[in-house]
């Protein structure tokens, strides 16, 4: 069986019928009352209700070394008694730092509990490309389980029924069977990854997994009269130009109605449009109401993505941190996650406008608690650093050798000119092209993001290949290796599955072609930003959030410039590449102020 498909032929499950639960499998499910617990590592899980505010509504305990047949069922209120236990004993489940946060809340005030195994780390670890990491899909393709899902236990749309409702023999069934699973799918896993993938799991993901819980634990504060006035601007930025459409296509116009929208600039300006999205209004860009439209939608998203979002949660935002797409409980997002990269949900910081002045202005309002300093630490182009160091380009290793700017040093190879007399326009054109080599851009993906025609782009691509031939060997070598071993791996050792390799659709297979040179660097960089979080963790960093490639961390104010220098050693040290890695620390006020 590959380990990117889940196997024909699996059980199926009667789910109207009783005969499903741990019983069935020779253990026994008892209330739990007051048995001491063993101190050794417990296996859990956390049933709760739905929703931002959530409530527990039990938990199921395996304690193996105080009874190895026995699953306990602590309900509703019972479970504080876990919040003082989970600390001193270690914990071991499926998507664990869930139920984690849902029995000891928020700001862990028993301390933090350490994860000894977490089923869906370790399945992830073993491939990030399986199809799915949801707990019953992995017991079913490893351990041939079936039990009802949350679906078939609460139903859908009127008829749902939350478990808070439910019979509690039902709930805490349901429950157990989650701990049993997490329980056989640990041993199953670990019977089956490999030595290399076993070290990548011990020494990167699962500290990774911790140290992530002490991030959401933290969280960051921000600045709620900054927020307000942010809102209360784009709000009013908002009215000004909806009033400016209803002047010309008359006040029953709404620009959020994509038929409203396409119909009327069809017909006032001939337009021809059959979508609304931006792509197809892109060409008509300078166009007063074509610009006023797309400011709109930009304001309206501002103000209600961030402003509005995080005025809900203020005054300390904690996101929750992904490593994983698609658990269960639906807080995981894929934002890069093929290539490992974390990811955050509620909020999504990820998606702040990079280099916008709105960008800056959500940023400024991310500050330190009182009497702290915010300290922003930013790998400075870490994945082109490993485009070096992978394919040993002669001129790459040279110009990051001389601290050379490298998209500065592109542009100069491929227009011909002197290296001082190189354009603004000319370096960001070479950073396009340099970044495509990574991501394997056309010519055509290129005009798009450039606006040069795609003989133009073609042309470039040409010189850049041609004048960084080590670049060229790299990406053709492991597109070569990458069709005989059917995976790509990580500086690490990490392998990457690459199912569509062999695909007779020739488009999958120019897909993975392009993920094989993508995922060994983009999965590298992700390495290193999880390597060094868990040193800043472990060093007692007051880490608050990690975003792309940069961490946000609060100081002391008198200990800050210390700081900076240990934190860039942390970030920049111990790693074996054929080029320095570099880090730009800042300090500020500010997310925005202290962002170098």
């Amino acid at each position: 069986m590959s380990q990117t498909s889940l196997p024909e032929n699996q059980p199926t499950l009667d789910f109207a019928s009783p005969d499903w639960g741990v019983q069935k499998h020779g253990f026994e499910l008892s209330t739990w009352k007051g048995e001491k617990w063993s101190g050794q590592p417990v296996f859990i899980d956390v049933e709760t209700t739905e929703g931002d505010e959530r409530k527990v509504v039990g938990a199921c305990v395996y304690d193996p070394m105080l009874d190895a047949q026995r699953i306990f069922w602590l309900p509703g209120e019972a479970t504080q008694e876990l919040s003082a236990l989970l600390p001193t004993t270690g914990v071991i489940g499926h998507n664990v730092k869930f139920d984690i946060k849902a029995i000891c809340g928020e700001s862990f005030p028993w301390g933090i509990p350490r994860v000894v195994d977490d089923t869906m780390i370790l399945a992830y670890s073993l491939s990030p490309v399986l199809p799915s990491f949801g707990l019953k899909d992995l017991a079913k393709t490893f351990c041939g389980l079936a039990w009802p899902s949350y679906r078939d236990i609460v139903g859908k749309g009127k008829k749902k029924v939350t478990l808070d409702k439910q019979p509690e023999d039902l709930v805490k069934n349901y429950c157990a069977m989650d701990v049993f699973a997490s329980f056989k799918l640990r041993e199953a896993l670990l019977g089956k990854i490999s030595k290399e993938h076993k070290q990548i799991y011990d020494a990167v993901e699962l500290p990774t997994y911790n140290a992530l819980i002490h991030l959401e634990s933290r969280g960051i504060t921000v600045d709620i009269p900054f927020l307000e006035k942010l809102r209360d601007d784009w709000t009013r930025e908002a009215k000004k130009l909806q009033a400016k459409m209803a002047l010309k296509f008359g006040e029953e116009f709404n620009p959020a109605s994509p038929k409203q929208v396409i119909e009327q600039f069809n017909r006032s300006f001939g337009f021809g449009l059959e979508s609304s999205a931006k792509s197809a209004l892109i060409p008509w860009e300078g166009h007063e109401m074509v610009d006023t439209l797309l400011r709109f939608r930009a304001v309206s998203k501002l103000k209600a993505t961030y402003a509005e979002a995080l005025l809900e949660r203020a005054p300390i935002i904690r996101c929750t941190f992904n490593q994983v797409v698609n658990d269960e409980h639906g807080s995981a997002t894929s934002d890069g996650i093929d290539t490992t990269r974390l990811s955050s949900s509620n909020p999504n910081l990820q998606n702040i406008p990079a280099r916008t002045k709105e960008g800056k202005l959500i940023r400024q309002a991310f500050v330190p608690r009182a009497g702290m300093k915010l300290l922003v630490a930013d790998y400075s182009q870490i994945e082109y650093r490993l485009l070096a160091h992978f394919s040993e380009d002669a001129v790459l290793l040279k110009a990051y050798a001389d601290g050379v700017d490298i998209h500065k040093q592109t542009a100069s190879i491929i227009f011909n000119v002197p290296l001082e007399e190189v354009t603004d326009q000319q370096r960001d054109l070479a950073k396009t092209i340099n970044f495509a080599s990574i991501y394997g851009a056309g010519a055509k993906k290129i005009a798009g993001l450039t606006r040069k025609s795609p003989e133009e782009c073609q042309k470039f691509l040409n010189v850049y290949f041609d004048k960084l031939p080590g670049v060229r060997r790299f990406v053709q070598m492991t597109k070569v290796k990458a069709h005989l071993d059917k995976f790509t791996r990580t500086m690490f050792g990490r392998k990457i599955d690459l199912p569509d390799i062999s695909s007779s659709d020739k488009f999958a297979m120019y897909s993975a072609e392009r993920k094989a040179v993508n995922y060994k660097i983009q999965g590298s960089a992700a390495e290193i930003m999880k390597i060094a979080l868990v040193r800043l963790v472990d060093e007692n960093f007051q880490v608050l959030l990690t975003v792309h490639d940069e961490f946000l961390i609060e100081v002391k104010p008198d200990e800050a410039e210390e700081m900076k220098k240990t934190v860039e050693k942390v970030m920049c040290s111990g790693f074996d590449l054929k080029v320095p890695l570099e880090a730009k620390v800042g300090l500020g006020e500010s997310w925005a102020e202290a962002k170098v």
